[in-house]
């Protein structure tokens, strides 16, 4: 009879709190993502009541599946031995494949060496800083916006924070920048923007490149290190505004030299978990990017890499996908914009951002103020947990977005919804509110 094993339980040693000096201090106090919180709270409530969630950029597989040549290239990829290390930069053949999609779509030619393959947008993003902002940097961006604060703290960055007003979608203009743009090392856009929706029109990206363009000029003759401008545009593809989405090489071809585009496929073929992103950078900034990276080892799956260039190669097939999902997510979004107006009729203070591209929509429920059962909404976040609550919708507030305050603004995502799911959502939420003294 074989003897029974116990094995050794190391809970107490893995319980123990570690002295404060042996942390690492660029990383002690990070807590989890605000968002997580909000996730685990929902799914609590989950439990209890009928949730419909509009929290989460995701994509529900039923609503919006990736597109078929990615499910059966990958798995004709994994059968004929692509299993093995990928270049770290990424395969030639995907190079190529993001080169002719930008060549098509911005009439730009990026030179491959200046492509880089990563695992999603983020470890772009970070390598980005990582490549060019040092301790006391200043980098300016603008709130609500995606993990900027988060970027700047890990490179000791100092941060300039502009806050754009819901005119504009939350977007800064060149005239917003301005006035840091002498002390500036680093700008990040993301347009079209999470979380607002908004899209960056052409003549106010024409003016912050020439703005850029000119100062480098000034630091070039001086002796100063360049600015750099980080543009984010994970959801392009996602844009259907008064012009079509253009890049900064495109309006401007001097900020080659000046410019790093984050760019995948998470978004516009709903394939977040398969993550293959890329960035794009000049060759200076590019090599610094691909030797941290490669470092930290953030390649994306060789037989995805393969996939996602046959995909990109087969323009009919990937347009016709696009156009589809968009068809699907702007009717939602119009949908829930339509609805949720519909509560002014009624007396009570609902704002929107005209969306003009990605999945979200950006609402202001002017509720603080008001009351249900004697308690007052005195901030934003009693808005979103009586809307969780009582109604079962859950959403996200922009303070989750580093807007720093506790406000009445707040974001919607349909795609993980149905059309019916967001018709439900309306009228939970008209129920609701209506409640409301």
């Amino acid at each position: 009879m074989s003897e029974t094993k116990i094995p050794l339980a190391l809970d107490e040693y893995f319980g123990k709190d570690e002295e404060e000096t042996t942390l690492s201090l660029q990383l002690k106090g990070y807590g989890s993502s605000a968002i997580l919180g909000l996730a685990a709270e929902l799914q609590t409530v989950a439990k209890e009541r009928s949730v419909l969630n509009f929290t989460i950029g995701d994509f529900s597989p039923s609503e919006f599946p990736v597109p078929s040549t990615l499910v059966s290239e990958t798995t004709r990829a994994l059968e004929e031995g692509y299993t093995n290390y990928p270049p770290p930069s990424g395969t030639a053949e995907l190079k190529e494949a993001i080169q002719s999609l930008y060549a098509d779509s911005f009439d730009v030619l990026f030179p491959t060496s200046s492509i880089i393959i990563h695992t999603g947008g983020r470890p772009g993003i970070y390598a980005a800083y990582r490549a060019i902002v040092s301790k006391g940097d200043t980098v300016v961006y603008s709130v609500p916006c995606w993990s900027n604060a988060t970027y700047c703290r890990m490179t000791g960055a100092k941060e300039v924070v502009l806050t754009p007003s819901a005119e504009t979608g939350f977007l800064p203009s060149a005239s917003d920048i301005a006035p840091y743009i002498k002390e500036a090392r680093l700008i990040c856009l993301n347009t079209p923007s999470n979380p607002s929706g908004a899209s960056l029109d052409s003549k106010e990206l024409r003016s912050l490149c020439e703005m850029i363009v000119t100062e480098n000029e000034r630091r070039a003759t001086d002796g100063e290190r360049p600015l750099y401008l980080l543009f984010d545009q994970m959801y392009w593809m996602l844009s259907w505004g008064d012009e079509p989405h253009r890049i900064p090489q495109q309006i401007l071809p001097a900020m080659a030299r000046y410019t790093v585009i984050v760019d995948g496929i998470s978004k516009c073929f709903a394939a977040t978990g398969l993550r293959v992103g890329w960035a794009i950078a000049p060759s200076s900034i590019s090599s610094l990017m691909d030797s941290f990276l490669s470092e930290v080892g953030t390649w994306a799956p060789k037989p995805l890499q393969r996939a996602t260039a046959l995909l990109l190669s087969d323009k009919g097939t990937y347009k016709a996908y696009i156009d589809a999902m968009k068809r699907s997510v702007i009717q939602r979004l119009n949908t829930l914009k339509r609805g949720l107006l519909e509560l002014n009729n009624e007396g009570f203070n609902v704002e929107c951002v005209e969306p003009e591209g990605g999945i979200y929509l950006a609402v202001r429920f002017g509720l603080i103020g008001k009351s249900f059962r004697a308690h007052t909404f005195s901030c934003g976040d009693d808005i979103r947990k009586y809307l969780l609550h009582e109604a079962g919708v859950g959403i996200l507030p922009f303070r989750v977005f580093g807007t720093g305050e506790d406000g009445e603004w707040f974001r919607f995502s349909v795609g993980a919804t149905s059309e019916a799911q967001v018709t439900e959502g309306i009228a939970r939420i008209k129920d609701a509110i209506r409640q409301l003294k």
